[in-house]
């Protein structure tokens, strides 16, 4: 068996230096004809169902039913290249497809199963949509298949393990926590846990552009996740993309067979706990008495535990007199997550759709908080209307809650383990009565991690929109012209809560109390992206091979808002009421930034008989982040792919 290779070879220019430009004559309406048949498998001879079948250079096509038949209509008299697509399936071209007049041409078609990633289509990076082995530059594509097992939480999650120089992390182990992304080495600028798109790759979500964080995106929605590293997407996207690309794509209904409905329903259940517990000590370094039972100090005077002293050599050989407790376990405890999915789809020969209703909640493994919830809503909707025209709208909207961690772990593993984090205050005159105790160990200079998380409040909201249009139009009659537009929104509001309540001490040492304080913070963040596309195709004959060339010349304007707000107050006149207005020392400080952007580009790209593809791109970029003297920067990108494996001599 052989298997596609490709020699790709790609490096920036400073000067273009050769342009293709399609050019072909608008020729009248012609007379149309119908091109139908059955699509199978070549190993098998099974029928394949759910095949796209499109024409290539117009927006016609169809998709075939379970049995693997498939009918375009009005198809143009002439001479045509029809396409079949299916994943898990090469892509397959059917080359002087003859449509007459009236009449119906029938194709028995045979396609193969995909045996490497490089077959699927990808898109990312490039301006039209490509089989990977003819892609010029490197696009990891990773689709539904290839993740089975959707992982609960954001969606970036899924990538783990299946992006070649891809590494993952999260900061912590807190419920609703982002990842941390770096795209090939560690050199590379890595994408934070807030989200900052200028902080590492660009992702963009159904042709949305992020301004922000991404776990509030559902990972049960994703259809396919494509991966454009290094600097290969900056041609595209301007200079956001140095670090990289991330380009996800959501289920919008069209793998369903013409007029099929489909009803799903996922959930997930399972629990969070600590991956792997420390070995933690059970012995100390204290002068004992001979029956291990008492502590003694240097004359071999029993003494209490506050008056110990330490052996010379300080060996942790003895065991403590009393009980032990498991301090991780009073603190730590399994805590159960859920993920619920609901879904409707359907597919018809003008519209397809699909609605989707998510609900992730995690409680996390610390005691005392309340985890992270999420509930958002999904819809895509694509419709064909007209002649060559189609216009596709995706939406979505989440909001989210998360209790905050005010502990860490090293808090959890200072207290000896002969002191027990549980004991509350027992004693009923007491103000604290029936709260965990606040200095477990007198001899320690730490607070009771529970007490702490009892103490004090603190939660994050998050509310987001997501909403994106794009219509494409190739005029009838015209296969050679299409025309695009797109406009995409989105909308990200944050507030931040932290609460000390007036009475709390705030002295390890002292025995003074705070006034109380509280902080409270919002942003919200607006960006906009809109561009318009304009591809001119031409196919011709040069020294006797086919020639399939590109030209699309594109205009993109971009704008951002950051809006930041932050209010505290302290010294409360009262207590147990958290209000700003009731501190008696207030402050409010806010910011706003603002960045537009304006972009050209102008790509060609030729593929000559599918074995020499070449693509020679230029982008001029204007930016209001630099200044007057740096505000217009130039990007260039020529890419080259030898495809050896089609070479006659190479098998």
């Amino acid at each position: 068996m052989s298997f596609p290779r490709s020699i790709r070879a790609a490096a920036g220019l400073s000067w273009v230096t050769f342009v293709a430009v399609a050019v072909a004559h608008v020729q009248p309406a012609q007379a149309q004809g119908t091109i139908a048949g059955t699509v199978r498998s070549l190993d098998t001879g099974d029928p394949i169902g759910a095949v796209q079948i499109s024409v290539l250079g117009s927006q016609l096509g169809s998709l075939g039913a379970t049995d693997g038949s498939f009918s375009v209509l009005n198809v143009p008299a002439g001479t045509h290249t029809i396409t079949a697509q299916r994943l898990g399936f090469q892509i397959l071209r059917q080359d002087n497809v003859v449509v007459t007049s009236g009449g119906t041409v029938t194709l028995q078609l045979q396609m193969r199963p995909a045996v490497l990633a490089l077959q699927e289509i990808v898109a990312t990076g490039l301006v039209d949509p490509v089989q990977g082995v003819r892609s010029p530059i490197s696009v990891a594509h990773i689709s539904r298949e290839n993740m089975p097992v959707v992982v609960a939480g954001g969606a970036l999650q899924n990538l783990q393990g299946r992006v070649a120089g891809l590494s993952m992390s999260r900061a912590s182990g807190r419920p609703g926590e982002d990842v941390t992304i770096l795209l090939r080495t560690p050199t590379t600028t890595r994408i934070s846990a807030d989200g900052s798109p200028s902080a590492g790759p660009l992702v963009v979500v159904d042709g949305v552009i992020l301004g922000g964080s991404t776990v509030n995106i559902e990972s049960m929605d994703i259809e396919s996740v494509e991966v454009v590293r290094g600097a290969a997407g900056a041609s595209m996207y301007g200079s956001r993309a140095a670090a990289g690309v991330i380009s996800i794509t959501t289920k919008r209904g069209q793998g369903l067979g013409l007029g099929q409905t489909q009803f799903t329903a996922t959930s997930e259940i399972g629990i969070s706990q600590i991956s792997r517990r420390l070995d933690l000590p059970t012995h100390h370094h204290y002068l004992m008495d001979a029956a291990q039972t008492t502590y003694v100090n240097a004359a071999g005077t029993p003494v209490s535990r506050a008056q110990r002293t330490s052996l010379p050599w300080q060996f942790q050989d003895n065991a403590y007199p009393g009980p032990l407790y498991d301090n991780l376990a009073a603190v730590y405890q399994p805590g159960g997550f859920q993920s619920h999915n609901f879904s409707v789809a359907q597919n018809t020969a003008s519209t397809n759709f699909q609605l989707s209703i998510s609900q992730y909640t995690e409680r996390g493994a610390l005691k005392g908080n309340n985890g992270y919830e999420r509930g958002s809503f999904r819809m895509n909707l694509d419709h064909r209307f007209l002649d060559g025209m189609s216009l596709s709208t995706s939406m979505f909207h989440s909001r989210d809650l998360r209790d905050n961690v005010i502990v860490t772990y090293n808090q959890i593993l200072s207290v000896p383990p002969d002191q027990d984090m549980k004991q509350k205050d027992e004693d009923p005159l007491s103000e604290t009565y029936g709260q965990y105790i606040r200095i477990v160990d007198p001899e320690q200079p730490y607070e009771n991690p529970l007490w702490i998380q009892d103490s004090q409040e603190g939660n994050e909201r998050r509310i987001r929109t997501l909403a994106g249009t794009n219509f494409q139009w190739t005029p009838a009659g015209v296969s050679w012209l299409s025309f695009m537009g797109n406009v995409s929104y989105d909308r990200q509001d944050g507030k931040t809560r932290a609460y000390i309540p007036k009475g709390t001490p705030n002295s390890l040492t002292a025995s003074t109390e705070s006034d109380g304080s509280m902080s409270v913070g919002s942003t919200a963040t607006d960006t906009f992206n809109s561009e318009v596309q304009m591809s001119l195709r031409h196919n011709f004959d040069l020294f006797g091979g086919a020639v399939n060339a590109r030209t699309t010349v594109r205009a993109l304007w971009e704008s951002a808002q950051d809006d930041r707000h932050t209010s505290t107050a302290t010294n409360f006149f009262v207590e147990s009421v958290p209000r700003i207005d009731l501190g008696q020392i207030r402050d409010a400080t806010s910011l706003r930034e603002e960045t537009k952007a304006v972009g050209y580009l102008w790509d060609t790209a030729l593929d000559y008989e599918g074995k020499y593809i070449t693509s020679v791109l230029a982008r001029r970029d204007g930016s209001s982040v630099f200044g007057p003297d740096n505000r217009w920067h130039n990007y260039y990108r020529t890419a080259f792919a030898w495809r050896v494996a089609e070479e006659p001599w190479f098998n």
